[in-house]
């Protein structure tokens, strides 16, 4: 058997496993045999790059509760597309021993996320008979890297055989300060699966203390202070206002169908969980505010009236209360100076 069969016969056997469990646990297999796709990417990347990244997005959910098809990496620098070209080329032979063949990688198009930039790559490959599209999208540097750095952990797995994935896995908490980010300062959003996934964030009992300082953090690096910080937080955001709920809300329900998420609540209801929760994320943050305010120090009166005798009795002591205006003027020309 030639190595191509070898790799053919591997992927169709990975793609009826992929379908089966898909099947069994009521997702969608097409969507299931991306994120797998995705997986293996991630794995290259770490086998093949010096460069250390940590996986963010839908990939740190299970599959069967939050579905995925893309790839959402942040690396410890920012990298050049080059240097993604060459990773997906050094990470072939990986890809082959699980029946993967990447066909073809888009040239970078430009992201812009959080206030900095980034790239994303298209990413068409075949499974067997199969052909699956993806994205990866690319950041780096320390202003898309959380605040607290994320331990190294095992993914998810869905299918029999699936090996898990090992790597550096962004925080829930630190995934809802890009979420919450991302809705209240734009109001022009069209992420509509963020309104979701904080609805959902906000029921897992996360620590909202560690939300709030990530969010502060995130935003430091486009706000110098942190009055400036709160002052881009406002208190009820655009897209939270029931006016904007009330005429977003179809185009919010149509994406999802659209996009095959099995959504049962009405968008009311979800931008209210993303209120309150963005409500209580942003007290954290203002009752921080009050206490680290240097409050304005004043001398008690009696400390003054110490001060002012303290003065008088140097005055009386030296020269009593007989101004010598000879003391203002310069000893050499006589001109009269003044001393402040």
């Amino acid at each position: 058997m030639s190595t191509t069969d070898a790799v053919f016969n591997k992927g169709v056997s990975v793609m009826t496993r992929i379908a089966t469990a898909s099947k069994a646990l009521g997702i969608n297999p097409q969507k299931s045999a991306e994120r797998y796709l995705c997986e293996e990417i991630s794995r290259g990347m770490s086998a093949v790059m010096k460069v250390r990244h940590i996986i963010k997005g839908g990939c740190i959910y299970l599959q069967p509760t939050r579905e995925t098809r893309d790839l959402d990496i942040t690396f410890a620098r920012k990298i050049a597309d080059v240097e993604f070209y060459r990773a997906i080329r050094d990470m072939a032979s990986m890809l082959a021993e699980k029946g993967i063949v990447i066909t073809q990688v888009s040239k970078p198009a430009p992201l812009w996320i959080n206030g900095d930039d980034g790239m994303r790559f298209e990413i068409e490959a075949k499974i067997g008979t199969a052909k699956i599209k993806t994205h990866v999208d690319v950041t780096g540097g320390s202003r898309q890297l959380p605040l607290n750095t994320p331990s190294r952990s095992v993914g998810s797995t869905f299918f029999a055989g699936q090996v898990p994935l090992h790597g550096f896995f962004q925080s829930f908490e630190s995934q809802v300060a890009d979420k919450l980010a991302s809705v209240a300062l734009r109001p022009d959003t069209i992420r509509w699966k963020d309104f979701t996934d904080l609805s959902m964030l906000s029921k897992m009992d996360l620590d909202k203390t560690i939300i709030a300082a990530e969010l502060a953090y995130k935003l430091s690096f486009q706000f110098s202070t942190e009055e400036d910080v709160l002052a881009a937080l406002p208190e009820i955001p655009a897209t939270m206002s029931f006016e904007y709920v009330e005429e977003k809300g179809r185009v919010w329900k149509a994406w999802n169908e659209r996009n095959g998420r099995k959504v049962s609540a009405d968008f009311t209801d979800v931008a209210c969980d993303c209120r309150n929760f963005y409500h209580d994320i942003r007290q954290i943050l203002v009752a921080k505010a009050r206490v680290d305010r240097k409050p304005r120090l004043r001398s008690r009166p009696a400390q003054q009236s110490y001060a002012l005798q303290q003065i008088r009795q140097e005055v009386r002591e030296n020269k009593g209360n007989v101004i010598q205006m000879g003391d203002y003027r310069d000893p050499q020309t006589l001109a009269f100076k003044p001393k402040w």
